[in-house]
């Protein structure tokens, strides 16, 4: 019996660890009660694991959207008003620049523009490549 309820807690840590990491994924079950556990182990580990992927992708997504800034940061260190850089960020969450100046400049260095534009300051082929962006 005792057997069972390792490999109970196994599936169930198994199935929290795709979606928060091995260490939280002990953490959640070792705070758990053993009603909560009961509770838990009753739901099929399939729909289990389906919540815990939506469960992932929210607190992923919520990340993403708190990380980026509202504002332009090339347009407002280029002294542009608030009413120019407050209307678009700079890049997007993937990192792909969203900024209608900078995607209009083409680097001198090696020719990036739009999705991938950057001044020479931050050219990628700048032979400071040590230095933090």
């Amino acid at each position: 019996m005792r057997r069972l309820a390792i490999n109970k807690r196994r599936s169930l840590v198994n199935d929290i660890t795709i979606c928060v990491g091995l260490s939280s994924a002990n953490n959640y079950v070792s705070m758990l009660t053993r009603e909560q556990l009961s509770v838990l182990r009753s739901i099929r580990p399939s729909l289990l694991y389906e919540f815990l992927q939506e469960v992932a992708k929210v607190r992923s997504d919520k990340r993403m959207r708190r990380a980026l800034p509202n504002e332009c940061a090339f347009c407002k260190n280029n002294g542009e008003n608030e009413e120019c850089y407050s209307s678009h960020a700079l890049k997007d969450w993937r990192g792909r620049v969203l900024c209608p100046v900078l995607r209009a400049f083409r680097c001198p260095r090696c020719g990036a523009t739009g999705d991938r534009a950057h001044t020479i300051k931050y050219c990628p082929e700048n032979a400071d490549t040590g230095k933090s962006r």
